[in-house]
């Protein structure tokens, strides 16, 4: 019996169906925006477009990359995974996430129906932690999602990236646990990799943050 395999399966294709999201700005890659973009909308005019999904950014580049868009022809709508600046402190936190929906506000309202923003993504502040029950992480989760709707009149998922320490099955329970609360169909974004040993996790850290 003969298999051919110059086209993927079908169940595989059903698998992989939008399911990578492209992150040329980042390690290994480390493209500049203007090839990481080119890149992209190449890619999503190829042979395995099935397979794409969002382009990552963060949202202090967006500024440059409205430069970018105008100078192409391209259609859309281009799906859009926003990085937020995140923050050491809650205070640092609050003050970047103003100037990141600032970012996101203007680059909608220059784009319109081209751009799509489906997802944000943001790391927590160390600090947010120190508190003894999760008052302060709720409100904190629920001004992100109110200040994204206002600004893109709809609810976007985000998901929230904890900085962990030895201590990390408490801050990953806490964590998930007020995701939970909020029912904005958030999520937990855990990092599980990088160009290093150390920005691998342990498997055990792994486990327990998908059985959470």
């Amino acid at each position: 019996m003969s298999s051919n395999h110059t086209k993927p399966i079908l169940s595989l294709k059903t698998f992989c169906y939008k399911l990578v999201d492209y992150a040329g700005l980042f390690p290994p890659a480390s493209l500049s925006l203007a090839q990481a973009f080119h890149n992209y909308i190449f890619y999503m005019q190829g042979e395995y477009k099935w397979m794409l999904n969002k382009f990552i950014i963060p949202a202090k580049k967006l500024g440059e990359l409205t430069e970018l868009i105008n100078e192409m022809k391209i259609s859309g709508p281009i799906p859009f995974s926003i990085l937020g600046s995140g923050g050491e402190t809650v205070s640092e936190f609050n003050k970047n996430l103003k100037d990141d929906v600032k970012n996101i506000t203007g680059f909608k309202k220059q784009h319109g129906d081209l751009v799509s923003i489906d997802v944000f993504e943001i790391r927590l502040p160390k600090d947010i932690f120190e508190q003894g029950d999760n008052d302060e992480l709720l409100d904190l989760m629920i001004g992100v999602s109110d200040d994204l709707e206002k600004a893109l009149g709809k609810n976007i998922p985000v998901f929230y990236e904890a900085q962990l320490t030895d201590d990390y099955e408490q801050i990953i329970i806490r964590t998930v646990e007020t995701i939970a609360s909020l029912d904005k169909g958030c999520g937990f974004k855990l990092r599980t990799g990088g160009v290093d040993a150390s920005a691998f996790p342990k498997p055990e850290l792994i486990a327990f943050a998908i059985m959470t």
